[in-house]
């Protein structure tokens, strides 16, 4: 098993060998900070990236082997395979939503003027800043939005629409999470940290908004217990985040080099450093 376990490890370090066992400090600490090793893993001076010499603003998000590759490798199995398993299992028990209750689900038109707005903006900011910054749409607040233009403007079933509103109600601790403790390292651009809040706020009200006015409800039509419902959206809202995450996400912020959802540095706070060690 050990044996499988290293050869797997090598196959996704195999991946990107540039990245650093650990990751680079955020600020320039000797002169000559290396951020990226060569295109084989070669750490000689002159085939290694500096710091210095990356777009303003790269530098903060800079992956590294933060976690074992073999640990990768692990969770790229098995926890996209649990959350599938759960997801095949919580769908056919959700409740179909009454078609006659359908209208409701459609936005107001100003949540769809704002997500329209905000993700234009978002784009803007993404794809005029350094090279593969747009890979930070897969961010959970970003897909957020994406999910938000989705129930906006593609014609859903109202199935499908009322599965992703639930969905959002969970989902509202992230939004929370990332204005209780922002990561502003790469925002350099003009107003691009206010937008950062702005739109992360409006991720709060949004659901605060729907469930007040009673566009989505918690507590389904088929007199399912409040605990149970909320259990079994839980249930698959954490199966659906896991899935995207470690299936999907993973690989690609590997690949990329770029720390998307954490996954290859742990966030830049003493909070969340004692909770992972």
């Amino acid at each position: 098993m050990q044996g499988l376990l290293e050869l797997a490890g090598n196959a996704v370090r195999a991946i990107n060998p540039r990245l650093l066992p650990t990751p680079p400090p955020g600020v320039e600490e000797t002169g000559h900070d290396v951020c990226f090793l060569g295109r084989s893993g070669e750490d000689d001076y002159d085939k290694v990236v500096y710091c210095d010499d990356l777009p303003h603003g790269q530098r903060g998000i800079i992956g590294s082997w933060y976690l074992d590759p073999q640990r990768h490798a692990v969770e790229y199995v098995v926890i996209p395979m649990i959350c599938f398993a759960v997801i095949r299992s919580v769908l056919p028990t959700i409740a179909k939503y009454p078609e006659k209750n359908a209208p409701k689900l459609n936005p107001p038109n100003a949540i769809k003027l704002l997500t329209l707005v905000t993700v234009i903006i978002q784009v803007i900011y993404k794809t005029q800043g350094y090279r593969g910054k747009i890979l930070f749409m897969l961010m959970p607040c970003n897909v957020l939005w994406l999910m938000y233009s989705a129930i906006c403007f593609l014609p859903l079933k109202t199935q499908t629409r009322h599965i992703m509103y639930q969905l959002m109600i969970p989902y509202i601790i992230l939004p929370v999470v990332a204005v209780a403790t922002p990561d502003l390292s790469d925002l350099v651009m003009w107003l691009e940290d206010t937008f950062f809040f702005c739109s992360h706020y409006a991720l709060i009200a949004f659901p605060m908004y729907l469930l007040c006015t009673g566009r989505i409800v918690m507590l389904q039509e088929n007199r399912e217990g409040l605990f149970s419902s909320s259990f079994k959206w839980w249930l698959l809202s954490c199966a659906t985040f896991g899935f995207f995450y470690f299936g999907i996400v993973t690989p690609v912020a590997i690949l990329s080099g770029f720390n998307l959802n954490y996954m290859c540095k742990s966030p830049d706070y003493a909070c969340v450093q004692a909770l992972l060690h």
